[in-house]
């Protein structure tokens, strides 16, 4: 599943809505001041989660002097191969199935809606125009499954955010650092039992040679 494009309204210096599409990669010319790094922080905090975790404020955020509105963000992905995501997709089409919406097949993509509120906490939505069950176990397994989801597609989207004028220690620290790691743990995952059985012999050896020397 891919983010092809993202609708902005009422963050920071962009007010009224503004769609940037991704399908074929972007490009953000302008001059300075007009909004470029903007666009590129909207994107990140589309990926704040439920818990705000990169920490939307709506006095900071919110675009200066709107009262009344909200910050809304828009995410619209591509349907890819269900064989990529099985667990994604099933939970999607369970939300469908509580809703009784049906898609258009031949559109294939997935819209999630983001808004925040007054106190600056998130709110997303996959059908924001459609009534939830009636009944409350119908409510909460809907509850449920939409956050459970919401998790999923963002732990499973990689977004990174590189300031312009950070040093290359910085985004080697920042950005490849982590993702080296990860890749390199998820390799080393079948292996771990042996690597702590070698290190329990290399420290029994070592042990048994202090021991020897008196120490």
């Amino acid at each position: 599943m891919r983010l092809i494009g993202l609708r902005i309204r009422n963050f920071r210096t962009i007010s009224t809505e503004q769609y940037i599409e991704f399908s074929d990669g972007v490009t953000l010319v302008g001059p300075n001041n007009c909004g470029k790094t903007n666009v590129l922080n909207a994107i990140r905090m589309f990926f704040t989660g439920n818990d705000n975790s990169l920490g939307y404020s709506r006095e900071h955020d919110l675009t200066f002097g709107e009262r009344s509105g909200q910050t809304t963000l828009v995410g619209i992905f591509k349907r890819e191969a269900a064989e990529l995501y099985p667990d994604l997709y099933q939970l999607y089409d369970e939300l469908k199935g509580l809703l009784n919406v049906v898609d258009d097949p031949a559109n294939g993509e997935i819209h999630l809606y983001l808004n925040f509120s007054t106190k600056s906490n998130p709110s997303y939505r996959f059908f924001p125009n459609t009534t939830r069950p009636a009944d409350a176990n119908g409510r909460a397994a809907y509850s449920r499954k939409e956050r459970e989801l919401v998790s999923l597609i963002i732990e499973k989207t990689t977004c990174h955010y590189v300031p312009s004028n950070k040093s290359f220690e910085h985004i080697y620290e920042s950005l490849l650092a982590p993702f080296i790691r990860s890749h390199v743990s998820a390799v080393l995952q079948d292996k771990i039992s042996e690597i702590n059985s070698s290190l329990r012999l290399i420290a029994n050896s070592l042990t048994e040679s202090m021991r020897v020397a008196g120490h």
